[in-house]
Order: structure tokens, then C-alpha cells, then sequence
């Protein structure tokens, strides 16, 4: 049995606030996935100016995604993403990836 900190993520991406997606390896195989869209057109701060940048911060869970890397591909809503930074994990207990991506 799964503990309530997995069951509540696993109850979040059955809900209607996540999305379907396509995600692709480079070079792989899509899989259907589902996303939860953490941020549109994020903030870019270089710390000598500011700009929104083109793109998306997507999380994944980790059971449907074991190793997202940059250049991999993903597809929601009508929209073609680029993961462009190193993945990292969202949270403390490691259910879900928080993906950096650019419009494709």
C-alpha cells in the first residue's frame, strides 16, 4: 500500500487539474503521461535583466518518468516542449520531476 504522500500525488495527476501529455525521450519511445503545469512563459532572471521566457515548468511523476533528461520532448495541450535544464525533483519524498522547457 502506497503511503498518503504518493496516494495524494497519484490523486492529483487522476484529477482534472493535471493534463495529458506526450512525452518522448530523445531517441525513445512516447509514452503517455500526465502533467501538471507549474508555470507558463516563466520569469528568466540573468540578474542583469529580466525577460518571460518561451515555455513551460511541467511536473511529471517520477513513476511515469524515471529519467527525464534535456532535449527530451513534451506534448500537451496542442503545445511541443523541449526540456532545456536539468531535471530536478519537486519534492523532498522524490514523486515528481519539475521539468525546465522551452517551446518547440
Amino acid at each position: 500500500m502506497a503511503d498518503i504522500f504518493t496516494q495524494m500525488v497519484d490523486d492529483i495527476y487522476t484529477s482534472p487539474v493535471a493534463r495529458a501529455a506526450t512525452y518522448t525521450p530523445e531517441g525513445g519511445v512516447a509514452a503517455a503521461v500526465r502533467v501538471l503545469r507549474i508555470e507558463l512563459d516563466p520569469l528568466v532572471d540573468s540578474g542583469t535583466f529580466s525577460h518571460v521566457g518561451k515555455g513551460a515548468i511541467l511536473a511529471v511523476r517520477i513513476s511515469d518518468v524515471a529519467a527525464p533528461a534535456i532535449g527530451d520532448a513534451v506534448a500537451v495541450g496542442g503545445l511541443s516542449y523541449k526540456v532545456q535544464a536539468k531535471p530536478r525533483f519537486r519534492n523532498e519524498r522524490a514523486l515528481e520531476w519539475r521539468l525546465d522547457c522551452a517551446a518547440a
